[in-house]
């Protein structure tokens, strides 16, 4: 459970709100890009102190494991270098959001969207440690497929290493919003000639398209994956 606080509390419709790890652990299982959020020293900017009054959003592939969440890039990225900085000092934010309907009111005003959504606050540290590294791509690699992805493809190279970062954000705080049902229109506006429900959004894979290159057969947890949907 992750107790309330100034930063990670929601404010609005609180009886939408979650704090307990297995509904932040869920989203985050759920969704394939996380936005991370981060300013960036202008040490690294490689000019003034202009870009440390903006924040930096971008979006990333992530995996989970346990509590602790696991980004990767290039070595030489700003952003990366931004994330890899003192443990401790560096703080970064990160969302995750499933879309799972358009929601149709009376009036505008009561349109809305159903929802889930993951806010995650943290310490960002560079992982060091050769062994965490690999276990840590392995889980980022895994992540999309929830199958051993990685235990299937070619050994990583001395160069694949040297030139990727991984960096390990532990989970100090997060919450967790969602919305689902119908719209919430005034009962004055019930029984106007407006149409009002909703329009679910479900998003599936389709199917596995081969490299001509490629003789492997199709792997059994992609042909499972094939008509199902992303998000579930």
């Amino acid at each position: 459970m992750f107790t309330p606080t100034a930063l990670n509390t929601v404010r609005r419709m609180k009886d939408r709100a979650s704090y307990d790890e297995a509904s932040v652990h869920t989203v985050l299982d759920h969704g394939l890009i996380a936005h991370v959020a981060v300013t960036i020293p202008s040490s690294l900017s490689g000019s003034s102190d202009y870009l440390e009054d903006w924040p930096t959003v971008l979006p990333m592939v992530y995996g989970r494991k346990e509590n602790i969440i696991y980004l990767h890039g290039y070595v030489s990225g700003r952003l990366m270098k931004a994330l890899s900085g003192e443990p401790g000092c560096v703080k970064a934010a990160l969302t995750v959001t499933l879309v799972d309907g358009l929601v149709l009111a009376v009036s505008p005003f009561n349109h809305s969207m159903n929802y889930r959504s993951v806010c995650v606050f943290g310490y960002p540290e560079l992982v060091e440690d050769q062994e965490e590294k690999e276990e840590a791509l392995r889980v980022i690699t895994n992540h999309a497929f929830k199958a051993d992805r990685w235990g299937s493809t070619r050994e990583t190279n001395k160069i694949e290493y040297q030139s990727t970062r991984v960096i390990r954000l532990d989970i100090e705080t997060a919450s967790v919003k969602k919305r689902e049902g119908q719209a919430k229109d005034d009962e004055a506006d019930k029984g106007q000639d407006v149409y009002a429900g909703v329009l679910p959004i479900v998003t599936k894979y389709g199917r596995a398209e081969q490299a001509e290159y490629s003789k492997a057969n199709l792997p059994e947890y992609i042909s499972r994956m094939e008509g199902s949907e992303v998000h579930q």
